[in-house]
């Protein structure tokens, strides 16, 4: 029993210590203004104030309903606003995008356990994801019926896709940020898009889409389309409709783009949304 006093006596001791010592250290933060440059940093955009403007709905002859915000369904109107709510995030989440990066690959580099999915029969392939435990991981293989495997894309193919994307666009592009990934019908060509660093941009993210030869294990020669947002094959695989957006990231505009046309020819503009409230 007495063995029993003595060790709770020793443990209340030791967190009454811990409780000054913390304290100390509490005051002495305070006291270099640690928490107010913390806290000017992180809020250096200040977050939009959405003014209420009343609006009643009628339901019937007896029922009102009020809506403060309303007037958000106006894109003109609400544009400003949730411009300034974008600045705000990024500001405020960029001094951790560092950390961010450094965690996933660390969780990645540690992790004892591969997860791969289940194969996948498309066509005359069977695709599925397979880990390198002594390099970077594959993205994606195939297996013929034969049982040769073949590599369809993976970490390296897209660093060294992005390096060469990167010169092309004059921008970083991030290999490690995958957008998309479509195949063609005949299963010969894969689409896939990466995320392109531009401070510029205010909006959603600007993606650029690439497309490799999968039995030739290289990208198709001609330019890297830029700022896409959604693409898809056409049923022969002869061409690529793809998606831009608008200056404010709604995707408006639908362009068809035809494999091995002469340099300097544009892509065919398809479609255009004109309307601000909808998107392709």
């Amino acid at each position: 029993m007495q063995q029993h006093c003595n060790k709770l006596a020793m443990a209340l001791t030791l967190c009454a210590a811990g409780k000054r010592q913390l304290q100390r250290l509490v005051s002495a933060q305070q006291a270099r203004g640690f928490f107010s440059s913390l806290f000017e940093q992180q809020h250096s955009s200040e977050p939009p104030v959405y003014p209420r403007q009343p609006d009643t709905l009628r339901l019937g002859q007896k029922l009102e309903l009020t809506d403060d915000f309303k007037w958000l369904s106006d894109y003109d109107a609400a544009r400003p606003y949730l411009q300034q709510e974008q600045r705000y995030f990024e500001a405020t989440t960029r001094q951790w995008s560092q950390q961010t990066r450094q965690l996933v690959q660390d969780i990645q580099q540690h992790s004892a356990v591969q997860l791969d999915d289940p194969p996948e029969q498309v066509g005359p392939f069977l695709y599925h994801t397979r880990s390198n435990p002594h390099g970077q991981d594959t993205i994606l293989r195939r297996c013929t019926a034969s049982g040769r495997q073949q590599v369809v894309l993976s970490a390296g193919l897209m660093q060294q896709d992005a390096a060469h994307a990167s010169r092309l666009l004059g921008v970083e592009v991030q290999a490690g940020q995958l957008g998309g990934i479509k195949l063609s019908q005949d299963h010969r060509l894969l689409a896939y898009s990466l995320a392109m660093d531009n401070q510029q941009q205010e909006a959603a993210e600007q993606y650029c889409c690439m497309v490799r030869d999968i039995h030739a294990g290289r990208l198709l020669p001609g330019r890297v389309l830029c700022n896409v947002s959604s693409f898809e094959w056409a049923a022969d695989s002869s061409c690529l409709y793809y998606c831009v957006p608008d200056e404010h990231g709604r995707p408006s505009k639908v362009f068809r783009h035809v494999f091995g046309q002469a340099d300097g020819q544009h892509d065919q503009l398809l479609f255009t949304e004109a309307d601000p409230k909808h998107f392709v």
